[in-house]
């Protein structure tokens, strides 16, 4: 193919490949000028459904123009043996290339580079255009440092949905979001899970969702199973974190709900950090990224230094995080360690007058309270006598629900009182228990009515419903007592689960997490119940073993002083019964010791440590 002319383009090398088409640097010899040609493989030009498709790429992108979308310049026509489209030239390589370079940038870099593919992002998502298939490798860098959005051959514009390929998983699995995995619609924060994953990856040093196959990475992306930013980068700032972790919400409706938004807190983070000029920053990077990143934490532990001098006295809490930071960018910092631990101490006595002054107003509360309550012994009798009531008394409705409105014979009087005088003691009783209180375990479905010619009884009934169970993390399901498979492995072999007429008790077990029990109803034909729960997690405990008194963090964030009397509950927000924390012991005079430590939820763990002296 090389110096094969194509119309007016000359071929002079082969730059990258894909799945639908070969890229070549090509000249425009009308022009004269190097551009892109992209020409489709000849196997696929013979199909109808992929022409389509390419032409639908070529007429998406034109459509757009935006500093951060690479430009089309033209397309050869439906009619053309050799199908191509021909775009502007990117020859600085991609993001792809950059993280090879450097696996971890620094938080204030990575959210640059997210600046920038947000604005792209929202320019096409407001043309209605879906990227659906945002990796590192489309991503791509100009030589003048502009941050280009490239290949849009698989995207879709939102009201061309029927042009989609049934059943056709379409996209890179490890950066596909929930809804993508798992066959559901797809619409624009499906591209914003893809930039977090991106993000965190550039970031973290390594991706969120991983896995051997393709089936076990989609079951992480749907549960959300990730490691916590911050236990792999502890230097990482809640701010930043919680951008990330709130772009990897596996539920749509908790992620950011446009790249507009995003872009409102990306602007906001970097204008609280050292970065002023986002371009200038990232030309420099793509120059010479050793060299600017070695310049760039130089300058960091300054602007640390600085910031944190100028917030010790006026906010003692920031300081404390930007000292921590300065720590953990430059261990060996002797000013941060030493001010870390004099505003540790503040912090302490801050609280310890704190909660005296609160004791304080408390105990005058109450005296003040005692006195006024003395002469007032009428009004609190008034208060707390209940008013003579004439109402009848009310009945569950979940356990009467179908009975008639009169209510169920054969109740009992309270302490063997007549007929008359069982309504006012219960009335009484209800003062300190009361009796309408809805079981909380019991799912009500609808409104239940009575079946014709069946009375308020089912028990006996010979008709059946289905029961549908979804939990995160994965549980084991039993019905009744009986383990009848586990979520998700088993959901398509085992549901939806058949059910006879009545009451049935679910439970939902994973060794990690509290157990957690249902009572579902069946009480009409084809009935359909579904359970969706997260379990809640329990806390993994952790034992320090040492005998020094030294200053202990966990994931960057200060725990405490060692030796501790008892273990340690470390608890995450994330769905996950195992985390990968960072733990440090800190003393002045001695060796920092670092350790990372799996712990899993439910379960004991000791670590060791036996500090050296420099």
């Amino acid at each position: 193919m090389i110096g094969r002319r194509i119309d007016k383009y000359r071929i002079m090398e082969e730059i990258g490949h894909g799945g639908m088409a070969v890229v070549y640097k090509a000249e425009d010899e009308h022009l004269k000028r190097e551009v892109a040609l992209k020409i489709m493989h000849a196997h696929l030009a013979r199909e109808a459904e992929a022409v389509k498709r390419f032409r639908r790429e070529a007429t998406t992108v034109a459509r757009l123009r935006h500093a951060n979308i690479i430009e089309i310049f033209d397309y050869s026509g439906e009619g053309s043996d050799v199908p191509y489209i021909v775009t502007e030239l990117i020859q600085a390589g991609t993001l792809a290339d950059l993280s090879k370079r450097q696996r971890v940038l620094p938080e204030e870099v990575a959210a640059i580079i997210a600046l920038f593919i947000a604005r792209a992002l929202d320019h096409a998502h407001k043309q209605g255009i879906v990227h659906r298939d945002l990796k590192p490798e489309n991503v791509m860098f100009h030589l003048d440092g502009a941050l280009k959005l490239m290949d849009f051959g698989i995207a879709r514009a939102l009201e061309e949905m029927s042009m989609t390929m049934t059943g056709t998983l379409v996209g890179s699995p490890v950066y596909m979001s929930p809804e993508q995995a798992t066959g559901q619609k797809i619409d624009p924060r499906s591209d914003l899970f893809s930039l977090g994953t991106i993000l965190y990856e550039i970031c973290c040093g390594q991706l969120p969702f991983d896995g051997d196959s393709p089936p076990l990475i989609l079951r992480r992306i749907y549960e959300g199973v990730y490691d916590d930013p911050q236990m792999l980068r502890p230097e990482m700032t809640n701010r930043f974190a919680a951008i990330l972790r709130r772009l990897l919400r596996n539920d749509v409706a908790q992620r950011y709900q446009s790249a507009a938004e995003l872009l409102k807190d990306l602007e906001d983070y970097l204008a609280t950090t050292l970065i002023e000029d986002p371009e200038g920053e990232l030309r420099r990077l793509l120059l010479d990224s050793d060299s600017y990143l070695k310049e760039f934490n130089g300058r960091l532990v300054v602007w640390l230094e600085e910031k944190a001098r100028s917030l010790s006295k006026r906010k003692p809490a920031e300081a404390a995080q930007l000292y921590n930071r300065l720590l953990l960018v430059k261990p060996d910092h002797a000013e941060a360690n030493t001010h870390l631990q004099a505003l540790l101490t503040r912090r302490r006595w801050e609280k310890r007058l704190a909660y005296f002054g609160a004791f304080a107003a408390a105990a005058a509360f109450l005296i003040i309270a005692a006195v006024q309550l003395r002469n007032h012994n009428d009004l609190l009798y008034g208060l707390f006598t209940p008013p003579d009531t004439d109402e009848e008394i009310l009945y569950s409705e979940v356990n009467y629900s179908q009975a008639d409105d009169s209510p169920p014979t054969g109740i009992t009087p309270i302490d063997g009182a007549p007929p008359s005088e069982a309504k006012a003691a219960v009335a009484v009783e209800s003062l300190s228990k009361p009796v309408l209180l809805k079981p909380k375990n019991t799912i009500r479905i609808g409104a239940l009515k009575k079946i014709p010619g069946k009375g308020a009884a089912i028990a006996g009934a010979d008709f059946s419903g289905t029961l549908r169970v979804h939990t995160m993390p994965w549980s084991d399901i039993y019905v009744d007592g009986r383990k009848v498979g586990q979520y998700p492995l088993d959901a398509s072999t085992v549901f939806p689960l058949q059910l006879p007429a009545g009451k049935h008790r679910v439970r939902m077990v994973n060794p990690s997490c509290v157990p957690l029990e249902k009572t579902v109803e069946i009480v009409r034909p084809d009935q359909s119940i579904e359970i969706r729960e997260r379990l809640e997690l329990l806390p993994a405990m952790l034992s320090i073993g040492n005998s020094q008194k030294a200053m202990l963090f966990i994931a960057g964030e200060f725990k405490g002083y060692t030796p501790f009397s008892k273990p340690l509950e470390i608890r995450w927000p994330e769905q996950v019964s195992e985390k990968s924390v960072e733990i440090s012991l800190r003393k002045e005079g001695f060796v920092t010791e670092t350790r990372r430590v799996k712990l899993k939820a439910g379960q004991s763990t000791e670590v060791r440590f036996e500090l050296r002296k420099l």
